[in-house]
């Protein structure tokens, strides 16, 4: 999906699966480094084997991270820091129709984007997050 910000355009690329049901939760799941999109596949794919898009209590949407995979990078002549990131994820879900609210989960890096999303973003209504080693100094 390209997504227009206020330092440039970018283009984030996404897996998802979404639920056809009118109550399924939208969750963004965030990797961390060294990571990616892939970490998530075993997962979804746990998923795709136990429920249908009738009855999938979630929508799912699991982003490459900036400079990541298949999204692209950052400016190298702009600051551009986890709040950065954490708006475009914000814009993300967004875009995919989930004003009214979301759910957040970060491991390592993803773990600080979904603090700042919780923080900084109205919309995202509650985070989960694995602590690392990072956030304890």
């Amino acid at each position: 999906m390209n997504i227009n910000d206020e330092l440039g355009d970018f283009h984030v690329h996404f897996v998802a699966m979404f639920s056809k049901r009118e109550d399924a939760v939208p969750m963004i799941l965030l990797h961390g480094w060294p990571g990616s999109f892939l970490e998530f596949l075993p997962m979804l794919d746990k998923l795709r084997k136990k429920y249908g898009a009738d009855n999938l209590p979630y929508h799912l949407v699991v982003p490459s991270l900036p400079g990541y995979a298949f999204s692209s990078p950052p400016s190298l002549d702009k600051d551009f820091g986890i709040e950065d990131v954490a708006r475009l994820m914000n814009q993300l879900m967004l875009e995919l129709g989930f004003g009214v609210g979301y759910l957040v989960q970060g491991g390592d890096v993803g773990s600080k984007v979904a603090r700042v999303m919780a923080a900084k973003h109205d919309e995202c209504k509650g985070k989960h997050s694995a602590l690392s080693y990072l956030e304890y100094r």
